[in-house]
């Protein structure tokens, strides 16, 4: 049978609309530096699913017109094995965390301890402060200051816990490495004097931060 040629608008109408651009600039650069395209995007179905493509061909320019030559492959079933394997790569390595923060939990415990304890202390100071006839105000308002500064104290512990804790993904970000190094050393400071274990940490001056996610590379120095 005959085949009518396809616009090339046409066809960017069929890809799903988050890789519409994509698609789009990868034509465009194909056509432009005679490069091969090689792209892979979304397209709807009919019923509403999505299936993934693969197109790999030459682009060619005639005026504002476009042409493009070669095959589209689907590769649905591959796109679904490899969510599929990263996901079973996440759980891997959220089990592999939870495991070794529960090794380190007489640590976790002595590090929420410590704040709680000066809190309790301080609550119990300022209490008998209060019920006495002409309380110290200056004395109770430290004694108040420092309650604050324990709860923050306990506080940061819980939020870097429950980041380690959490499973999510990769979330890259500017990192100072020193800040993270003395980081992970506070959390398993306790842990290490149990077993009599001293840390000399060599830290270099003036680092430039660098992307990366705070959980895993904590993760990888907690495994060390």
């Amino acid at each position: 049978p005959d085949r009518q040629p396809v616009h090339f608008g046409q066809v960017l109408d069929i890809v799903h609309p988050a890789d519409r651009d994509r698609f789009n600039l990868a034509a465009q650069r194909a056509a432009s530096s005679g490069s091969e395209l090689d792209v892979e995007y979304r397209v709807i179905q009919p019923d509403g699913k999505v299936r993934w493509y693969a197109a790999r061909g030459s682009v060619t320019a005639e005026g504002s017109d476009r042409r493009l030559t070669g095959v589209t492959l689907d590769i649905t079933a591959r796109k679904a094995a490899e969510l599929e394997a990263a996901k079973d790569r996440s759980a891997l390595t959220h089990l592999t965390r939870v495991s070794t923060l529960g090794q380190l939990s007489a640590s976790i415990a002595h590090q929420l301890n410590q704040p709680l304890a000066a809190i309790l202390g301080n609550a119990e100071v300022a209490g008998k402060m209060v019920g006495q006839p002409h309380p110290d105000l200056a004395e109770v308002q430290a004694i108040c200051e420092d309650i604050v500064k324990e709860d923050n104290r306990a506080a940061e512990v819980i939020r870097r816990l429950t980041a380690l804790y959490k499973r999510g993904d990769v979330k890259l970000a500017p990192l100072d490495l020193n800040e993270l190094v003395s980081e992970t050393l506070e959390l398993v400071r306790s842990e290490m004097l149990t077993r009599h274990v001293a840390v000399v940490a060599q830290l270099a001056e003036s680092l430039s931060p660098v992307d990366g996610d705070r959980v895993q590379l904590q993760q990888m120095l907690l495994n060390l």
